[in-house]
């Protein structure tokens, strides 16, 4: 990924790489939505910033 985005996200860059290497992802694009759900779970958890929730299409 290029240097001057990882400078530019809400959740910092580590955090974001660290949970989806320990998840194993290969790519986050290309993940079930169980996955994501359990990547945000995880990501809320570790970066202590809670993310909009829109699984059923309202917040």
């Amino acid at each position: 990924m290029k240097e001057e985005f990882k400078n530019d996200t809400p959740v910092p860059y580590e955090v974001v790489d660290k949970v989806v290497k320990e998840m194993k992802l290969a790519s986050v694009g290309k993940a079930s939505i169980r996955e994501i759900k359990r990547l945000i779970d995880l990501l809320e958890e570790a970066s202590k910033i809670k993310f909009v929730r829109m699984e059923m299409g309202v917040p």
